[in-house]
């Protein structure tokens, strides 16, 4: 019998590590999307505003924009690959 409950205790862990990878997986997803949308449109707004790239610090916005758009993207790929 005590075999019976340690492989009815595994197949439970197991569950719940599969359920919990999900959730990760989901919730990186998610979080990864909203960085290509938010940093998409703040690319947009600054690139159809042209006078707004004579600050350098719309530059550097814009530079970190694209930077975390990419980063956001290569998350997604992972995401989509790991699954």
């Amino acid at each position: 019998m005590a075999f019976t409950t340690n492989d009815t205790n595994s197949a439970d862990n197991k569950t719940s590590i599969d359920y919990s990878r999900a959730t990760l997986r989901v919730t990186f997803g998610v979080i990864a999307s909203l960085a290509l949308l938010g940093n998409g449109l703040v690319c947009a707004v600054i690139l159809r505003g042209r006078s707004m790239l004579k600050n350098s610090y719309n530059m550097m916005i814009l530079s970190l924009a694209f930077t975390d758009m990419f980063t956001g993207r290569v998350h997604v790929i992972k995401a989509k690959l790991n699954a």
